[in-house]
């Protein structure tokens, strides 16, 4: 007989909302990719461009590490409800 253990409700409730995180971080890098595509956005804003620059590895990588998390906790899902 093989015991399957139950996802905590901490957990449930986190892999329900990965999904709204990984979106919404989809759309900020979305929307910073763009800005930095326009060609004057540096000589308009250079603060803001500078900003970006730096902001956008985090993004980048926080959306990895959601995708990565979301993985993990959806195979946990499965494995314990069979």
């Amino acid at each position: 007989m093989l015991f399957r253990s139950k996802m905590s409700f901490k957990l449930k409730h986190e892999l329900e909302h990965l999904p709204a995180k990984i979106q919404a971080l989809t759309e900020e890098i979305t929307d910073m990719e763009a800005q930095l595509a326009n060609p004057a956005f540096y000589m308009e804003d250079p603060q803001a461009f500078d900003k970006i620059v730096r902001e956008l590895p985090k993004r980048r990588a926080a959306l990895t590490a959601a995708e990565e998390r979301w993985l993990t906790l959806e195979e946990m899902r499965e494995q314990t409800e069979g």
